[in-house]
């Protein structure tokens, strides 16, 4: 990945981990219907460094609007709370499933902050309503 993550008290998650996106278990990622990476090929950006382009709330919709960017920066504005949450914003996911992945990235994280990334999640809010109850979490606690 070659842009930075600043995530306070938030949660990003990559959708990850379903086999039907691999079924040979090659070093390949399957972004879309035309388009394969090898494990030699250029790495794939996950964020722009301007937009939340490829990523959506946990469950679906728009990512919410306390995501913030800022000099190349995505990060959560916890400026506004309601009812003991932040508002409007929610764990944010990819939009394309991988598998076999590398994740390089670097984050900041405030001081009393808690924030993490799941690896792969499936987002079938029926059985699961919150995205740590099906996949690992990679966590940061300051």
């Amino acid at each position: 990945m070659q842009k930075n993550f600043a995530i306070t008290s938030a949660v990003i998650i990559i959708s990850a981990c379903n086999s039907q996106n691999n079924k040979n278990n090659t070093e390949v990622m399957q972004t879309d219907s035309t388009k394969t990476f090898h494990a030699t090929d250029e790495w794939i950006t996950l964020f722009d460094g301007k937009t939340t382009n490829g990523w959506h709330k946990y469950g679906g919709g728009p990512v919410g609007s306390a995501w913030k960017i800022a000099d190349g920066t995505l990060y959560l504005d916890t400026t506004e709370k309601e009812n003991g949450h932040i508002k409007n914003g929610g764990d944010i996911a990819t939009d394309e499933e991988f598998e076999n992945f590398d994740l390089k990235l670097e984050w900041k994280i405030s001081k009393g902050g808690n924030s993490g990334i799941m690896f792969c999640v499936h987002e079938d809010t029926v059985k699961y309503k919150r995205p740590y109850e099906t996949g690992p979490e990679m966590q940061v606690i300051r």
